[in-house]
């Protein structure tokens, strides 16, 4: 490798000085880098001479052992592979290390199991993407898999019609912020979506970490039913409507929705679950209500902004490393209400707005200007906004922005086309 441009490169992309097992090749890995990173000629003379200007070159083994490594040097054609060899050879040895930390904790019981579950999950997730090989590759080798992507994508519809125009329905690996201020119907909007997908028999995985998972199959229920909220929780229920009552369970039983109604859910626990929701269920959409009460584990911030940033930046690296929609209910600031006028809301609206903006591919605001006590859409054309809703699309990161109404059902709290 030291006298081979071409493997010199390879290995420097790919190994780190912690890899290797013996100290002295650590120290040795150090120093070609030192002398790669200031544009030297590397062989071994000037291997030599760094090592030796700061005493270490006898605790490599000296000339002789250096000689030695370069006149053993390997086949140049097949470097890859032995770079490999030596990154899974220490991945071997990490794996065992981790198990004995395992065994030792678990047998002097100083372990929270869940939060120990967490770390180890979180030790191996960052060797995994530390050392697994480069995603690299060249425009070439992407293309045919691209238009094979192309021909075969599918699109999830959300029900909207006039919303599916614009956005083409949810996309993989997307990360879709559902936003507005409290009394909206925010969590309703993400519900009657949830229900026009999961009627359709496609699963869906909904975190819920304000309402129980008792209130949102209720409010499935008065969805399907039309059964007002009152009567069904009071159970005055006539003949006709208990019949109907019967058939809606009789329906929605089939329905593909998993719930996790956890109120604690830390960044890495949401991970591990959506790893489950789809390879056991074959989720195709998370829905997350709401954003802003995730955690992060163990970590302190400065802000809550900061905070935020990491809470959305690893929603959007999951979208992505997974595979799957996610939608994320998130809240505006108290921006819209000192704001004059019919208040619809705006993207800078968005509280610890910079990176929530930043990595969501669609940002949809959610506007009803009848809960402001408005008659109207607007002082011109005097059209009537009762029971109507403004879904604004003020992020699209693949496509236009626009706006569309929907029907808005406050009975239910249901929306739907109008």
């Amino acid at each position: 490798m030291i006298l081979n441009k071409k493997s010199l490169e390879e290995g420097i992309s790919l190994l780190n000085s912690e890899i290797f097992y013996k100290k002295r090749h650590r120290i040795i890995f150090k120093y070609i880098l030192i002398l790669y990173s200031n544009d030297k000629k590397i062989d071994l003379l000037t291997l030599e001479s760094e090592l030796k200007k700061d005493n270490m070159l006898k605790k490599v083994g000296g000339v002789i052992y250096l000689t030695y490594l370069i006149n053993n040097s390997c086949d140049f054609e097949h470097i890859r592979e032995y770079i490999f060899l030596i990154i899974e050879k220490f991945i071997i040895r990490y794996l065992i290390k981790l198990s004995c930390f395992i065994l030792f904790n678990i047998r002097n019981n100083k372990v929270n199991i869940l939060n120990f579950l967490n770390i180890i999950q979180n030790n191996i997730d960052n060797i995994y993407l530390k050392y697994t090989e480069t995603n690299l590759t060249s425009l070439k080798d992407l293309l045919p898999q691209t238009l094979e992507n192309i021909n075969k994508k599918e699109f999830i519809p959300t029900g909207f019609k006039k919303l599916d125009n614009i956005i083409i329905g949810l996309q993989e690996s997307d990360l879709i912020i559902i936003a507005s201020r409290p009394g909206m119907g925010k969590s309703s909007l993400a519900l009657s979506l949830i229900l026009n997908i999961i009627s359709r028999k496609i699963p869906v995985g909904l975190f819920s970490l304000e309402m129980s998972s008792i209130n949102i199959i209720s409010r499935l229920i008065i969805f399907e039913s039309n059964i007002t909220y009152k009567k069904l929780n009071t159970s005055n229920l006539n003949l006709k409507e208990y019949n109907l009552y019967k058939r809606t369970i009789n329906k929605i039983n089939n329905y593909p929705l998993y719930i996790d109604d956890t109120p604690y859910l830390s960044l890495i626990d949401f991970k591990n679950k959506c790893r489950m929701l789809i390879k056991k269920y074959n989720v195709k959409l998370i829905v997350i209500d709401y954003l802003q009460l995730i955690s992060v584990d163990d970590v302190k911030y400065k802000n809550r902004e900061q905070e935020i940033s990491t809470i959305s930046r690893n929603i959007k690296n999951i979208a992505k490393e997974l595979k799957i929609t996610i939608i994320a209910i998130s809240q505006l600031s108290r921006a819209v209400e000192i704001r004059g006028g019919y208040k619809r809301p705006m993207l800078s609206d968005l509280r610890e707005s910079g990176a929530i903006e930043q990595d969501a591919d669609i940002v949809l605001l959610l506007y009803r200007p009848e809960y402001y006590g408005f008659k109207y859409w607007n002082t011109e054309n005097k059209s009537i906004c009762k029971g109507e809703a403004e879904i604004i699309i003020a992020k699209h990161r693949n496509g236009k922005l626009g706006k569309i109404r929907l029907r808005f059902i406050k009975k239910k709290a249901y929306f739907t086309n109008i």
